[in-house]
């Protein structure tokens, strides 16, 4: 869809709409962390790849494509994951520091919308580090993951019969991943 609307115009090029290719470059990134969070994080890889083409098209023309922090931090956090299933564990870590980073910038770490995207960008930041045998730091990445998730929960779980079944399953999505990779990267 967003394709369509980047090709509405013409082909890429000095007469491109920046309002067409930031919302194209959006969809292509929402559809990476959309493949993430289904557990394809390959797929992803490959999706950020088509980005990279269209956004160095676009340089040539001198076109820079505003994007929200949000989206930004979306794509460093979908190369993370994908540089991982890679082995690239370098570029994993590189990835997810400058997913770090931009979430300080953008002050959305204290933003109670964007909590699972903190949770999100320490998760990947954990896994990174641990696949670079930095366990202390995986640790405390995890750690700041887990303490998002129980401040998000603040203890709604208590009575999951209050909960719909959807609230329930979104909020407990990350709470069995979370603390089984907390203990066991603490076991090891």
């Amino acid at each position: 869809r967003a394709g369509e609307l980047l090709a509405a115009s013409g082909p890429i090029g000095p007469y491109t709409s920046i309002n067409d290719a930031a919302r194209y470059v959006t969809a292509v990134i929402h559809l990476a962390t959309i493949q993430v969070g289904m557990g394809m994080p390959d797929a992803a890889g490959r999706t950020m790849e088509l980005l990279e083409d269209i956004r160095e098209q676009l340089r040539e023309h001198r076109l820079e494509v505003p994007l929200q922090p949000e989206t930004v931090i979306w794509a460093l956090s979908c190369s993370a994951r994908s540089a991982l299933v890679v082995g690239d564990v370098a570029a994993a870590n590189a990835y997810a520091d400058a997913a770090i980073v931009r979430l300080a910038e953008s002050d959305l770490g204290n933003d109670p919308d964007t909590a699972y995207l903190v949770l999100d960008v320490n998760r990947v930041a954990s896994d990174s580090r641990w696949a670079a045998r930095k366990a202390e730091e995986a640790l405390s990445c995890l750690y700041v993951a887990k303490e998002r998730y129980d401040v998000v929960v603040g203890g709604r779980l208590d009575e999951p019969g209050r909960l719909s079944p959807a609230l329930m399953e979104r909020m407990t999505e990350p709470l069995f991943s979370v603390y089984r990779d907390l203990a066991d990267r603490l076991m090891t």
